[in-house]
């Protein structure tokens, strides 16, 4: 999606969300321009504002949802999680700046953002947090994209990264680059969590500070116990 596309191409991030898409059976928000497609246009930008930053969201665990219900249910979540990060963005986006699809197409979103390189307090704090607050989005509200198909929320690890232009490098390489070092960074990010998770549930069973709570499962129409779910 392109916020900052020149003439009949240009429309907003909100907009672009709603732009119908040529193909059937697939949602106008469940797809989204490659990167690939608008990299020349990335590196004019790269090379003009001598630097870009860009957060990846690594979306792979929504193919389940499709495997398990089909294309129309991993529209939805698509259209979910394009809204979420929407959300976690307000008020940052700048129309130049695009979200897209990534190296591995609809399974991962890219989010690249276009600053001069002298507005050094966006690139050393704003970034963060703005990837920051995309993870904060998905914790309280990433079981909205797999409702109701799912109870937890999916796992969608966000990476990031900042390149500085090279003049003796083509564009396309360096955000080629920018792209995997972003996907690298959410693998790691996820390694980080999977390890600080292990260690929690060791020490909860080391301390024995383990509850096993049984709920009732109750036919609505006669009110009596068929059975109950451990939790």
């Amino acid at each position: 999606l392109n916020p900052g596309g020149q003439g009949a191409d240009r429309v907003s991030v909100s907009e672009a969300f709603e732009m119908p898409d040529p193909q059937p059976a697939r949602s106008q928000a469940s797809e989204l321009d490659s990167y690939v497609d608008a990299i020349d246009r990335i590196g004019v930008q790269l090379r003009e504002n001598g630097a870009l930053g860009l957060i990846v969201v690594d979306a792979s665990s929504l193919e389940s949802i499709e495997r398990s219900y089909g294309v129309e249910a991993y529209r939805r979540a698509r259209e979910q999680l394009h809204a979420l990060i929407l959300e976690a963005c307000e008020g940052e986006l700048e129309e130049r700046d695009l979200v897209v699809s990534g190296e591995m197409e609809a399974d991962q979103v890219a989010i690249f953002l276009f600053r001069p390189r002298g507005h050094d307090a966006f690139y050393r704090e704003t970034l963060g947090q703005i990837a920051d607050a995309v993870r904060a989005k998905f914790l309280q509200s990433g079981n909205r994209i797999v409702y109701p198909y799912r109870r937890e929320a999916p796992l969608l690890p966000v990476g990031q990264a900042l390149v500085f232009h090279h003049p003796g490098l083509r564009e396309r390489r360096q955000v080629r680059r920018a792209v995997k070092q972003a996907r690298l960074d959410a693998e790691l990010n996820e390694r980080i969590e999977a390890r600080k998770r292990s260690r929690q549930f060791t020490d909860l069973v080391l301390s024995e500070n383990v509850t096993i709570l049984y709920e009732p499962i109750v036919n609505t129409m006669t009110r009596e116990i068929t059975g109950y779910e451990a939790l």
